[in-house]
């Protein structure tokens, strides 16, 4: 007989777990149910297209001299689709070192005729602006570019000619 009881309680058990297990399922399930979906979502990538106009030479300029100084606009344009930061170097491709790198050669570069918010220094020295500009998609930007040779430019500085490449490198922000 006591095998009997063993095998009543087991049995009691066995549908006491049964049950609550029924019961937890059939309160967890939910009788209704529904999904929808949000189809063609499509992305397409922007690009960043920078330009200048004028797009030769800004500069053309001889038989300067000590005291010596032009301005001329080079505008800035972003014709992509995507916001812009862009920065300016000048570098030597052909001529004379020596007028390239002298320290009386400057050049200064502003947002309005004859400032220097963009920059101030040698044209040698223009690594890079003051800071980063930005240009929104479309936009653009006038930079008064003013180049000099300094009053007290000594006679080592005659006859010497260099080109001058100005590279603007643009970046996403």
């Amino acid at each position: 007989l006591r095998n009997g009881e063993i095998m009543l309680k087991i049995a009691k058990s066995l549908l006491t777990i049964v049950v609550v297990a029924a019961i937890a399922t059939g309160a967890t399930s939910a009788a209704w149910t529904d999904s929808t979906t949000v189809p063609d979502n499509t992305f397409t990538t922007g690009y960043m297209d920078i330009s200048t106009s004028p797009t030769s030479a800004l500069f053309t300029a001889s038989n300067i001299y000590p005291g010596w100084s032009e301005e001329q606009v080079l505008t800035v344009i972003n014709s992509g689709t995507v916001p812009l930061n862009y920065d300016m170097a000048a570098s030597m491709s052909a001529g004379d070192a020596a007028l390239y790198g002298s320290p009386d050669f400057e050049v200064i570069i502003g947002t309005i005729s004859g400032g220097s918010d963009v920059y101030s220094g040698t044209v040698a020295g223009l690594l890079g602006l003051l800071s980063v500009r930005n240009l929104a998609a479309g936009a653009s930007e006038d930079l008064y570019v003013t180049v000099s040779l300094d009053s007290g430019a000594g006679n080592g500085l005659q006859s010497l000619s260099t080109t001058v490449l100005l590279t603007l490198n643009a970046t996403q922000p």
